[in-house]
This record gives C-alpha cells, sequence and structure tokens, in this order.
C-alpha cells in the first residue's frame, strides 16, 4: 500500500489560519505565537508545551529544542516577523512560570499548558474560517485534515520549495533519518498539471527563439545605425 502524502496547507489557508487568533486579547496573543512556531518553526505539540522562557535565544533569533522526538536537540532560526511575536507574548506572559506558554486564566494562571490544548485549538480555528475538512474512518471516528502536524508539514514543504536541500530540511526537523524527510519531496499533480499545461510545446520554442534572434538583429542595427556604421548582413559561424 502506498504512503499516504503528508497533509499540506496551501499559503491562503495558512494566512486565514494565522490570522483567526484574536491577538488584542492576552490569550489570543499566546494562541498566535503557537501557530506561529508550528507553521514557522516546525514545532512538535510536545515541544510547544515543554518549551522554556531560556530556550529562546533573543539576541540571534532562534529557539533550542532540548529532549525532542527521540531525545534529539537543534536549533531553529526563526524568521523576524515570527520572533517579533514572541517579544509581544514575553511581555504579558505569567512571569513565574519555567514554561514559555502558560495557562490563563483560572485560581493558578501560569501553569504548563494542556497537552492537548494545541490539536484543539489549532482544529477550531480551522473550521471557524471554514477550511477544515474531515473524513469518517470505519471506527466512525473523524479524521480531521489540518491538525498541529500539518503546519509541521507545511513547514518542511515550504522550506523545499525555496530551495532548502533535504539534508537541512532534515536538520530543521529534527529527524534521525533522512528518509523519513524525503516523504515531503511528493509531486503535487494539480502543480504538474499546470507545469505540463503552460510549458510552450517545441514549435512555439523554437519560434520563440525565432523572436528572439530577430530582435537582438533590430536592436545590433539600431546600435550601428546610430554609430553611423553600415548595418552588415549576419554570417555564419
Amino acid at each position: 500500500m502506498a504512503k499516504k502524502l503528508p497533509q499540506i496547507l496551501t499559503q491562503s489557508e495558512l494566512t486565514v489560519l494565522l490570522d483567526q487568533p484574536n491577538v488584542r486579547t492576552i490569550t489570543g496573543l499566546r494562541n498566535r505565537c503557537v501557530l506561529e512556531l508550528m507553521a514557522h518553526g516546525g514545532l512538535r505539540v510536545g515541544e510547544i508545551i515543554n518549551l522554556k522562557p531560556g530556550d529562546i535565544r533573543w539576541d540571534t533569533g532562534e529557539v533550542e529544542i532540548h529532549n525532542g522526538k527521540g531525545g534529539r536537540e537543534r536549533v531553529i532560526p526563526l524568521h523576524r516577523s515570527t520572533m517579533d511575536w514572541l517579544h509581544l507574548w514575553n511581555e504579558k506572559r505569567p512571569k513565574h512560570s519555567r514554561y514559555f506558554f502558560t495557562t490563563i486564566s483560572g485560581a493558578k494562571p501560569g501553569k504548563q499548558i494542556n497537552s492537548r490544548y494545541p490539536d484543539q485549538m489549532v482544529k477550531r480555528y480551522a473550521k471557524e474560517t471554514g477550511i477544515q475538512e474531515f473524513e469518517v474512518q470505519e471506527s466512525g471516528q473523524r479524521q480531521y485534515r489540518i491538525k498541529p502536524h500539518a503546519l509541521r508539514h507545511t513547514y518542511a514543504s515550504s522550506l523545499l520549495d525555496s530551495g532548502f536541500s533535504l539534508a537541512e530540511v532534515q536538520q530543521l526537523l529534527g529527524h534521525s533519518n533522512i528518509i523519513t524527510t524525503s516523504v515531503y519531496l511528493h509531486v503535487n499533480p494539480k502543480d504538474l498539471r499546470q507545469k505540463v499545461q503552460s510549458a510552450p510545446t517545441a514549435e512555439e520554442s523554437d519560434l520563440k527563439l525565432d523572436q528572439m534572434e530577430a530582435a537582438a538583429n533590430e536592436m545590433l542595427a539600431m546600435v550601428a545605425q546610430a554609430r553611423g556604421v553600415p548595418n552588415q548582413p549576419d554570417k555564419d559561424v
């Protein structure tokens, strides 16, 4: 059986999802930062909830991941815009907490957020924006398309599309085996169809080449005329 391709969000889907939290509230600000680290840093849910304030390198714009999957550690460079969101949350978060992302309300704010919260949050925001899809499995359970790991998949796919090598993506994701990372080297059937249908035929390519050659000869003739040099016919070389 062929391995199922990872779920990837389109750029428009990712944009509306990131814009869903009401960042004018402290809860919305925290949630936006969580989404940012998933979508633009590839962090897993466990890495999000266990993140400590000291894990963020504010001077260099990086995040340290300790005890990731398989006990692996890595350092993830972040875009300046993501760091700006983290700065805003850092100013508002409960300072006494040993965790970076904490609870806000309740009798004792500042506790570590529940491991189920990021999953529920992503699914809820995706549903509210109208981009959520799901399929009902044989067991009767719903299999949601957009969930936290889909943001990690989107992050990995966008890196490869931007020209990062497979080894670089492997390092940023914290994969122990590059074969795991290679699942993102998939071909999107829609993109492939658009490339094939928009590609010029051999005849069109020859015609374009002839047009470019004619335009170049015309330009050379204009330059020669401006310099007072008689126009010479092209010679075979």
